[in-house]
């Protein structure tokens, strides 16, 4: 009898969920609601998934807050009506996603130690970039000119690159950096990007890799990165850099991650696994 009562307890939420879309079912089977996400637990310090919004917000929404669900509460907010993105759902394999306007959107999570100081960062984002365009970013820790630690961002030119920026000083003007070469995002194209900082390694060129979709992308360095990130008071943002850049990001972004560490190759597969599935890309 209490077999029974599992398969149609299993049912009924698999039912249930269906209504969010293909991609849900197949995260809930994962260990992905109620705060266990299936991504791996240990140093995850942000957790924010788009489709965790449409419980509560109409397509087409502004959004005030964007819960962080790592456990840790390092959620994004913004109070400025002007500058909210937007809820839009079912654009990605059934799931959700916010929009910023590549304007004046942006969000931002108060500053929280574990997002620099250390020898480790990953970031992990499933996104797209409506139109190519140079300098938009998706998330820094860079208030520009103050407090500079991490930030990531299309390229200058050609604009289908991506590049991340690592400060060795705390009013760092945005070298070192490491840009890819033949990541070649296409606009309205959504992907998983996952940039990881390891800054143990020895060799300069490999403190910084960028994964696209899970394969390894190419790149190139200028200056040298340095083995520890800047550890200063500075917000994290989405959707734009702070102080006096804005490169306010024009895109989506369905659901995305940190880790405090450089996640190793195993970790960071699961994550990208269990994206690439839920998401049908």
């Amino acid at each position: 009898m209490r077999q029974y009562l599992f398969i149609l307890a299993l049912l009924s939420v698999g039912c249930s969920n269906a209504l969010a879309g293909p991609g849900k079912f197949f995260h809930l089977l994962s260990g992905g609601d109620g705060g266990v996400s299936g991504l791996p637990s240990a140093n995850l310090q942000v957790h924010m998934d788009a489709s965790d919004l449409d419980g509560s917000l109409n397509d087409g929404d502004s959004i005030t807050t964007w819960s962080d669900k790592s456990g840790n509460n390092n959620d994004a907010a913004q109070s400025t009506a002007g500058f909210k993105p937007v809820l839009k759902k079912t654009i990605v394999n059934g799931q959700s996603i916010i929009r910023c306007d590549g304007t004046d959107d942006e969000m931002d999570i108060p500053d929280f130690d574990e997002a620099d100081g250390g020898a480790g960062l990953t970031i992990l984002m499933v996104f797209t970039q409506s139109v190519l365009s140079g300098n938009e970013s998706p998330v820094t820790k860079w208030e520009h000119g103050v407090a500079t630690s991490w930030a990531l961002q299309v390229h200058t030119a050609p604009t289908t690159e991506y590049i991340a920026f690592i400060a060795d000083t705390p009013t760092n003007s945005g070298s070192p950096n490491q840009r890819t070469t033949d990541f070649t995002q296409g606009a309205g194209t959504f992907h998983v990007l996952s940039m990881v900082y390891d800054g143990g390694q020895g060799a300069n060129n490999d403190r910084v890799k960028f994964y696209k979709n899970k394969a390894l992308s190419a790149d190139v360095e200028a200056g040298t990165t340095p083995a520890t990130l800047q550890a200063l008071a500075a917000v994290v943002r989405i959707c734009a850099f702070s102080g006096s850049l804005d490169r306010n990001w024009n895109g989506d972004i369905a659901e995305w991650a940190l880790y405090n560490v450089a996640l190793s190759d195993a970790d960071r597969n699961t994550v990208e696994d269990l994206w690439l599935a839920e998401y049908g890309l």
